[in-house]
Order: C-alpha cells, then structure tokens, then sequence
C-alpha cells in the first residue's frame, strides 16, 4: 500500500480492552491510597450534558449526517470505543464504515487487529488470496480477543465490502490492515517468507 497516495484512512477500535498497551494476561497494578479517587456518580448536570451530545440512532441515514460532514476533508478517520464485544456497537461500526467509504473516498481500514491474519482478510476484500468467503479469510485470529474481528457482524462488513471492491477497479479497492503487534514472531516469519520469493540474499 502506498501511503503517501492513500486519499483517506478510516481506523476502528484504538481504545484498549482495560489494559493499556499490556500484554495479554498482564494484570493492573493494585489499588492503593494513593491512587487516583475513583470518578463520582454522574449528577443530574452530568447526564444533562450527555443528552444534549448524544445523537440517536434511528436506522435511517440520517443517523450518522454530522459524523460524515465534520470529517468531509479528513485524511486519517478514527473510531474509537469503550468496549469490545456487543452486537450493536460492531453493527453501527459497519454501518458508519460503509458510509465512509461510499461517500468520503476511503481508501484503506486500518484496524486493532494482528498484521498477518488482518492481511489475509485485506487480500479477500480485494478480491485476492484462495478465500472463497469471509468466515474463512478470518480464520487465522487466534489471539486475545479472539470474537474481537471473527464475528458475525464484522464477517457481514468484509462480506460488503468485498461486493463493493469488486465492482470497481483494482487499484480503486479499498484495504483492510492491522496495526497490532501480538502476532509480532507470525509477522516476522511472514515478511521472511516473501523475502525467499523475492530476495533470497536479504532473507538470509
């Protein structure tokens, strides 16, 4: 992928799963005094204010208007979250997605995902690789969380999104990438492996 020619990015689930940037089964630090208090009850000013931010979603087009016109001349799009795992939240993801790649020219989804088994994935959509259905090009996720990109809501979008690769050119189809790093001994024995086909001296 060449970055400096993408026209717009669109990456989803930045927020960490309680963690940070641990590892999986690294624990929290405990408690202590002198840890921070913890957040008091929302107050009645409090709920005012996230009623008056709030947008409903009402499964119309409408729902997502103001998200697609603040981010018209964005070049990189990010869509964060508090949680990892409902139906409803991967669902209304997909649906902004495909928004954003239908209306504002995104080129690339770039997701919190492994980099290897994401790039199976990313071949499928572009109509690439011997996947012949996207349950199957999501098979490789094995890794902490493993529902977190193999579920049905997700499968449904890569499902999309390939229909609509193939209807247009294949420098115009879009890319799906991952940016984590759990998989990172996978990757190096991936990047190894195309490095024998294409540069034997540089493999060694």
């Amino acid at each position: 992928m060449n970055l400096a020619r993408a026209a717009a990015f669109l990456i989803l689930g930045l927020a960490s799963c309680g963690g940070g940037g641990s590892s999986p089964g690294a624990r929290a630090p405990e408690s202590s005094p002198s840890s921070a208090p913890a957040s008091p009850p929302a107050t009645g000013s409090n709920a005012a204010a996230i009623a008056a931010a709030a947008r409903p979603i009402a499964g119309s087009d409408e729902d997502y208007a103001d998200i697609i016109a603040a981010t018209r001349r964005s070049m990189r799009i990010l869509l964060g979250e508090s949680t990892h795992g409902t139906h409803e939240y991967y669902r209304e993801r997909a649906r902004l997605s495909e928004r954003l790649v239908r209306e504002h020219g995104i080129v690339a989804i770039a997701i919190e995902g492994d980099w290897s088994p994401t790039y199976r994935v990313n071949l499928y959509v572009r109509g690439l690789g011997g996947d012949t259905t996207a349950e199957q090009a999501l098979g490789d996720y094995e890794r902490f969380p493993e529902w977190m990109w193999p579920n049905a809501e997700f499968r449904d979008f890569i499902e999309r999104l390939r229909a609509w690769n193939m209807a247009r050119p294949a420098a115009a189809r879009v890319g799906v990438y991952g940016m984590d790093v759990y998989d990172m001994f996978e990757a190096a024995d991936a990047v190894l492996a195309w490095l024998r086909e294409t540069d034997p001296a540089a493999a060694r």
